[in-house]
């Protein structure tokens, strides 16, 4: 059984990819121990020739094609490739810091975790990182002391619904009812809360791991407009 199941959605993102994939390789992990699921979502750009590229020099990575079906189901199909003790959501124009996982995980093996939260950046299309909702930070708590998920839930979450914010026990996203709701946007607000209540033991680690991609005049876009870039068509 594989540790790690990293499931990445792709479409179109063939500028961004190759940085994505680079990064959930350049580990402190056996090849051995985690996958890569990568989701072709009906893209119709190079993206599938990228993965599959990928894939043929890297045992971790797994190549899935479906017609187009939006986030949400691009996400579902990969949990249902999984097989990994754990489940981590990366979106295909985000990137990780290098050699953060396994600290992450033994944290998770330690203290029988089944959900851990870790933090985030901006990013532009430049690298340079910057803090739009710096004001909004305050109100997210990174504490590590372990709860519930309901507990987490209230006090500790703050404005950050974001899946790929979390590594969770696959347990508890295998269940059919645990699946992302298609055709909605904004799929994560909806989904964080569901998944966090049925949590037993929560928790947080104030690391920085995940670098979110806010491309190109992302902050004077709509909401929406953003939201569409990332992926949700």
């Amino acid at each position: 059984m594989k540790i790690l199941s990293i499931i990445v959605p792709v479409y179109n993102v063939e500028n961004y990819l190759a940085k994505c994939l680079d990064s959930l390789l350049c580990q402190n992990l056996l090849a051995d121990d985690y996958e890569i699921i990568v989701v072709i979502d009906g893209a119709t750009d190079g993206s599938l020739n990228i993965a599959n590229a990928y894939a043929s020099k890297n045992v971790q990575i797994k190549v899935v094609e479906q017609p187009n079906g939006g986030l949400s189901d691009a996400r579902n199909t990969g949990m249902r490739y999984a097989q990994g003790k754990y489940i981590q959501f990366v979106d295909s124009d985000d990137f990780l810091e290098s050699n953060v996982l396994k600290h992450l995980l033994d944290k998770m093996e330690k203290e029988n975790l089944d959900i851990l939260r870790y933090d985030y950046q901006n990013i532009n299309d430049q690298n340079q990182v910057f803090e739009p909702y710096k004001t909004m930070k305050p109100f997210v708590d990174y504490s590590d002391n372990v709860t519930n998920g309901a507990n987490f839930l209230i006090e500790r979450l703050g404005y950050a619904c974001y899946a790929w914010q979390f590594i969770i026990r696959a347990e508890l996203l295998l269940k059919p009812e645990n699946q992302f709701k298609k055709g909605i946007y904004f799929e994560d607000v909806e989904w964080t809360p569901r998944i966090l209540v049925q949590a037993t033991k929560i928790t947080s680690v104030d690391t920085v791991v995940y670098n979110y991609l806010m491309r190109v005049g992302s902050i004077t876009q709509s909401v929406i407009d953003q939201k569409k870039k990332k992926g949700a068509r």
